[in-house]
């Protein structure tokens, strides 16, 4: 790929129980464009949207001023794929059930501010691409067979504001 452009953002809203559980409704969205040119005789250009929006659990387990919030969710991917091979153009929608996993640490620094590092995993498998069999054989590198599964991993830090 010479060409690669991604936007995520992500929506989370949560709620702690008593008991030191948790349930939040996550919402993320991700946005890729890429290009590709195959010693200039064949032209490939993808834009693809990929709507993933869950339910997740998990529970609290404090120690002093740091918190530790593994969790687990299952929710709906939708994907949105737009293709252009040279001059054809192909769309191609997906609905599908995904899972994730998440791991975050929270340090308390009152109590309505807190610093946090999450890092959570997302894997879903939609139906993808299929192309003509005249144009796969054109370019093989771009089998969607081979393409299964998606999977976004996240990495983020930031301030938690709690009320």
């Amino acid at each position: 790929m010479k060409n690669y452009n991604a936007i995520n953002t992500k929506f989370s809203f949560g709620y702690n129980t008593k008991l030191n559980a948790f349930i939040k409704l996550n919402l993320l969205l991700t946005g890729v464009d890429f290009k590709q040119d195959f010693n200039n005789a064949i032209k490939l250009k993808e834009q693809a949207s990929i709507l993933y929006s869950e339910i997740a659990v998990g529970w609290n387990f404090k120690v002093n001023r740091l918190t530790i919030h593994p969790t687990a969710g299952i929710g709906l991917m939708s994907v949105w794929n737009n293709v252009t091979l040279n001059n054809n153009e192909y769309g191609f929608n997906s609905n599908t059930i995904g899972s994730s996993l998440g791991l975050s640490l929270s340090y308390e620094i009152n109590k309505n501010l807190s610093f946090v590092s999450e890092f959570s995993s997302i894997t879903a498998k939609p139906k993808l691409a299929k192309f003509p069999e005249s144009d796969i054989l054109l370019i093989k590198e771009y089998s969607s067979s081979e393409r299964d599964y998606i999977q976004m991993t996240n990495f983020n830090l930031g301030l938690r504001i709690n009320f």
